[in-house]
């Protein structure tokens, strides 16, 4: 669901004056949307014309969000090539009924050969099961809270040596994503206010989540795609990176504001870039009880349980819940408790 539409559908809620716990409860799902957008984009580097584009379309979340950036860690990438647009990422596309009983049926190809998935042969097993893959790709950072519903599929996996070496024929689930179309800035004139157009992208393009082996290695594959009128980019592969909520304590609680207190994993490599988790609170205005998720970014090679026993200096967070948005006079919610939200790999909590 875009910005748009959650605005549209949220400003329809008070209009028919539905009870403010359900129009909280919708401003929270919300919020933590846009908290993982923005914890994405923190994590890209991206030019000053793209960051306009971003503000011209970004709205103000209810949830604190601290994300440290680190760059994204492309492996490589073929330059796009001359010419003239085509008609969205070459090769057969994934369509309706790739994935039956847990397995790839058909070739896909994207990219000219970019990427392949093939059906795997009856003599070729994963190593994990599939419930266990659903729960990394649902972790991965590029993935989380955009509402994907999709399956993973097992097949093998070719990507073209000029992208990443290695991943040739290679057993591994799969998750094939369609992005998002975004909405385009459309400015008739240089005097005239910018105004949202719903301008699709001519290919917004597909992320191809790859969990190969035991889970450690996970790449995402980003198809060619173009954003509004920027130049198109892509194929490339990157390194995918998870979310996991840890544990936290709670260190005081004044009136709707609260600090916590949490280790930060010593074994963690993206730490020490970060001034902070990712705070998310979901509850009940009326009742004050709610719930807290605070996570962190971490490679797929450190599972959860070594994330937690390596150690770390102790560090605070602190982030206020409410007022509910809706102008001058909105009420400001009721905090009488707030709980320690699910805690592990994101993935097997939504």
């Amino acid at each position: 669901m875009t910005d748009h539409l959650e605005d549209a559908l949220r400003h329809k809620l008070k209009a028919m004056g539905a009870d403010i716990d359900a129009a909280w409860d919708l401003e929270q799902r919300i919020a933590r949307k846009r908290a993982a957008r923005k914890l994405r984009r923190s994590h890209q580097k991206i030019g000053a014309t793209t960051g306009a584009l971003i503000a011209a379309v970004a709205a103000t979340v209810l949830v604190v969000v601290s994300p440290g950036g680190h760059s994204q860690r492309v492996t490589t990438a073929v330059p796009p090539p001359a010419g003239p647009r085509s008609a969205g990422p070459a090769g057969s596309g994934p369509a309706s009924g790739d994935v039956s009983a847990g397995k790839f049926t058909r070739t896909v190809v994207l990219d000219d050969g970019g990427l392949t998935i093939t059906p795997a042969p009856p003599s070729v097993q994963p190593q994990i099961p599939q419930t266990q893959a659903q729960v990394l790709v649902g972790s991965d950072s590029q993935v989380y809270m955009r509402g994907w519903t999709g399956a993973v599929g097992f097949a093998e996996v070719s990507i073209n040596p000029k992208l990443v070496s290695g991943v040739d024929h290679t057993p591994a689930w799969v998750a094939v994503i369609k992005q998002e179309a975004p909405f385009c800035p459309n400015t008739a004139s240089p005097s005239t206010p910018a105004t949202t157009a719903p301008t699709q992208s001519w290919s917004p393009g597909y992320l191809a989540v790859i969990v190969a082996g035991d889970g450690t290695k996970v790449l995402d594959y980003h198809s060619r795609s173009q954003v509004c009128d920027f130049p198109a980019k892509g194929p490339s592969v990157s390194d995918a990176t998870q979310l996991v909520s840890i544990p936290w304590q709670l260190v005081s609680l004044k009136g709707q504001t609260l600090t916590l207190r949490y280790h930060k994993p010593a074994c963690d490599p993206y730490a020490a870039g970060t001034s902070g988790p990712s705070l998310s609170v979901g509850g009940n205005a009326k009742t004050g009880q709610w719930s807290l998720e605070a996570f962190i970014e971490s490679p797929y090679t450190l599972a959860y349980h070594d994330l937690l026993d390596c150690g770390g200096p102790l560090a605070t967070a602190t982030t206020r819940i409410g007022p509910i948005p809706g102008g001058p006079g909105a009420p400001t919610p009721a905090v009488n408790t707030v709980n320690h939200a699910p805690t592990g790999p994101v993935g097997a909590t939504t």
